[in-house]
């Protein structure tokens, strides 16, 4: 009975050191995505276009980043982490800029 115990004992110890499962890792890609949703508010309130064309690019940021995460979705966190991360950032803000780019002519806001 007590060999029972002990067994059980030492295999609940060894399990969670083989799961990793604390989620520490996480809290920077949580981080950085929230810092780029805030650089992106900053920079649609000083652009210069009507509010149609930042609710064009308001869209296109938000169709962007649920695109990425989805994409993302199915690749192994840990061996990933940074070229997750930069993925995170650099995607939303090229497609961005090329919607900037592409919006700028039609949509531009005269003073």
């Amino acid at each position: 009975m007590k060999s029972r115990k002990a067994v059980l004992l030492a295999l609940l110890l060894i399990i969670p050191t083989l799961s990793f499962a604390h989620g520490e890792e996480i809290i920077y890609t949580l981080l950085i995505e929230v810092i780029v949703f805030f650089a992106f508010i900053i920079v649609l309130f000083l652009v210069r276009l009507n509010i149609k064309g930042k609710g064009i690019l308001a869209a296109i940021y938000a169709l962007t980043t649920l695109i990425m995460f989805s994409k993302i979705n199915n690749i192994p966190f840990i061996q990933n982490m940074n070229l997750i991360n930069w993925a995170l950032v650099l995607v939303p803000c090229a497609v961005l800029a090329l919607s900037y780019v592409c919006l700028r002519p039609k949509f531009y806001k005269q003073k």
